[in-house]
């Protein structure tokens, strides 16, 4: 009986240090939360130094959440890159580390078991990979990188391509304007030569175009005009008009010219919609380089003094 009790504490002890060993077997090694820890990063990283500082189960041994401090040097397998611009289609991107770059990480990583293996989650001081770019293949379409001679070719090409485009509108816009200056030209010639002469204006066959502007009103009325010329008699001066309004009225009109002026008197209606008064008037103008201005007189007949109504005329060449 004494043999019996005697053997209860060493199995006891024994069993004890079973578990115990169990337990510390069962605690993630340093190369399970290497290994974890290296596909937890981003993959332009490689892990080159890593030692577990200190480890502890904040859980049980039926739920156990083993931490563990640590630090490792890891550093870039390769050149990364930001973008920095794009030069037409081509994206530009600015080197942010090289390759062999190193930085030294410190951290807490938690364990804990799922279905018999290890989960790890890791908690970083401070962010070592922020803003540290990424690989050349993460960026997708034409891309150079600033500075090389892929960058410094393209750049050239897009300059010469501009400067290219900047002298073909150059050169459009000056031909523009030799063509509107010579149109321009054409047309003073053409307004010159038609407006040389009286007779030249009568027998043209051209319809004048211009405005009346009634100076006796508040608001300076203006009305749109048209005259054509005909029955011009070379020997007496004398020629017949017709003046259509923009209201529609059309009038009948006896004129007189000599070298440089004419006048022209109201002597019917030929269209008289708006059934407008007969108080007919006269028109005195003066062919000038341009066209034709002149004023409106009261009396209607050749051979009084132009009683000058507040009113004015302009006539010119269709546009």
């Amino acid at each position: 009986m004494k043999n019996v009790f005697l053997a209860v504490p060493v199995v006891a002890a024994i069993f004890a240090a079973l578990v115990s060993g169990s337990a510390f077997a069962a605690e993630p090694s340093e190369r399970q939360i290497r290994n974890a820890f290296t596909f937890d990063i981003p993959p332009v990283w490689d892990v080159r130094d890593f030692k577990v500082e200190a480890t502890q189960n904040f859980g049980s041994n039926i739920e156990p959440l083993y931490k563990s401090r640590f630090n490792a040097s890891i550093e870039v397998k390769e050149d990364t890159f930001e973008p920095l611009g794009r030069l037409g289609d081509v994206l530009v991107l600015r080197q942010v580390l090289p390759a062999g770059h190193a930085v030294k990480v410190y951290g807490i990583s938690s364990a804990t078991l799922n279905q018999g293996q290890w989960v790890f989650a890791f908690d970083l001081q401070g962010s070592p990979f922020a803003a540290v770019g990424e690989p050349r293949g993460a960026f997708s379409g034409l891309a150079v990188v600033q500075g090389s001679d892929e960058h410094t070719a393209l750049a050239a090409r897009i300059e010469q391509e501009r400067q290219a485009a900047l002298e073909a509108e150059r050169k459009r816009a000056a031909e523009e304007r030799k063509a509107w200056e010579e149109a321009e030209a054409a047309q003073r010639k053409r307004v010159a030569e038609h407006f040389s002469s009286v007779e030249r204006v009568l027998t043209s066959g051209v319809v004048l175009q211009g405005i009346y502007i009634d100076e006796g009103t508040l608001s300076r009325q203006r009305h749109q005009i048209e005259v054509s010329f005909s029955d011009y008699d070379a020997a007496s001066g004398t020629f017949k008009a017709r003046m259509t309004w923009q209201s529609g009225a059309i009038l009948a009109l006896d004129g007189k010219a000599d070298d440089k002026t004419l006048s022209m008197v109201e002597t019917a209606w030929i269209a008289n919609p708006r059934g407008s008064g007969v108080a007919f008037q006269r028109y005195d103008g003066t062919i000038l380089g341009h066209g034709i201005d002149g004023i409106t007189c009261r009396n209607a007949n050749f051979d009084g003094q132009c009683s000058a109504a507040a009113s004015r005329f302009s006539l010119g060449l269709p546009e």
